[in-house]
């Protein structure tokens, strides 16, 4: 797995992160995932709709064009094709979003990374330590209110001084 973001650092610096959660705080559309009947997902460029399962399945590879704010014409009940899943179109809600109900971090040997702050739509954290010409992933798992679990991936990379 790729990860989604990369940071270099000296050994010595104390860096801090700042990892923007705005994909996060909402049940945003991702490819090939398994959905259950009436799950709700956002299109990732909002349009003012949301996207309601019409049976249980898997999201294809793409986002279909249809959740796409430019060119397409969606209206309320409009039935989209995405993989095995048919989405049905309603206007978006409150409850599209969702509360990060923890945060938990995976840290590799030789790195120190401090507890993680929630502000906004920013998670923050220290990374210090590690050795030079090594790279590290940090793995920080996002739990909701709703029970979804979303992870996001680091890679930290220690450079010469």
């Amino acid at each position: 797995m790729e990860p989604d973001f990369v940071i270099e650092k000296t050994a010595t610096e104390l860096w801090p992160v700042e990892a923007p959660l705005l994909i996060l705080l909402g049940h945003f559309w991702r490819p090939e995932t398994d959905y259950a009947l009436n799950d709700t997902r956002l299109p990732t460029d909002s349009n003012g709709y949301q996207f309601k399962a019409s049976n249980a399945g898997r999201s294809g590879a793409v986002e279909p064009k249809e959740f796409q704010k430019k060119g397409f014409r969606i209206t309320v009940g409009d039935s989209v094709v995405d993989g095995s899943i048919t989405w049905v179109a309603e206007v978006a809600s409150a409850t599209s979003r969702d509360s990060i109900a923890s945060v938990n971090t995976v840290v590799p040997t030789g790195l120190t990374v401090s507890a993680p702050t929630i502000s906004g739509t920013v998670v923050s954290f220290n990374v210090s330590g590690g050795a030079v010409g090594q790279k590290y992933r940090i793995s920080i798992e996002y739990t909701f209110a709703s029970g979804e679990i979303v992870e996001h991936k680091i890679d930290v990379l220690i450079k010469d001084e």
